[in-house]
């Protein structure tokens, strides 16, 4: 058991994290938001931007929504858990239906993706390569490439438990992990 600003981590349970409702419809809402502002700023400029601006600008806002849509609607339907984890390891569902195990992560460390507070297990080769990804897993990987690391980077947004908790968590589970294998 790790220790949690006063509070004790019960690594040999197995947690199941939810996403939030209400971030989810704060972003779609948001999202929704600047769509419309898209729209409108364009349709004020109509005059000044040519006609294959306009129709790349309408095909992008509607892309950009509805692809905010279809991940709102698919996450509203579902009842599983998006994040797992366990003292066999890690799963996120936005990421992969895999489990990472706890061994093939070799360290859990806070940083940012574009100004947003991430965690990044550092994975081994051979761990990174045998998952499943999603599609938008798929394409973050890529951004990862360029930058030669070998990363599963898990976000609190739209979970049910905060940046620091869950940041908490993992390294008490990763930690857990090395101590009973030592």
């Amino acid at each position: 058991m790790a220790k949690r600003r006063g509070a004790v981590i019960d690594t040999a349970r197995t947690m199941q994290i939810k996403g939030s409702s209400a971030q989810l419809m704060g972003s779609l809402a948001l999202t929704l938001l600047a769509g419309a502002g898209i729209g409108a700023a364009a349709w004020l400029n109509a005059e000044i931007l040519t006609s294959n601006a306009l129709i790349a600008l309408a095909l992008a806002t509607l892309g950009l929504v509805g692809i905010s849509v279809v991940i709102s609607r698919v996450m509203f339907r579902t009842n599983e858990p998006v994040l797992t984890i366990s003292p066999d390891g890690v799963c996120d569902r936005r990421i992969s239906p895999d489990t990472v195990s706890w061994s093939a992560v070799e360290d859990v460390r806070a940083s940012r993706l574009r100004q947003v507070p991430v965690i990044e297990l550092v994975l081994t080769k051979d761990a990174s390569a045998n998952l499943t990804y999603t599609p938008l897993a798929r394409l973050m990987r890529s951004y990862h490439r360029l930058s030669r690391a070998v990363r599963y980077t898990v976000t609190a947004h739209g979970l049910k438990m905060g940046h620091k908790q869950l940041m908490e968590t993992l390294k008490a589970y990763a930690e857990a992990h090395k101590a009973g294998a030592s």
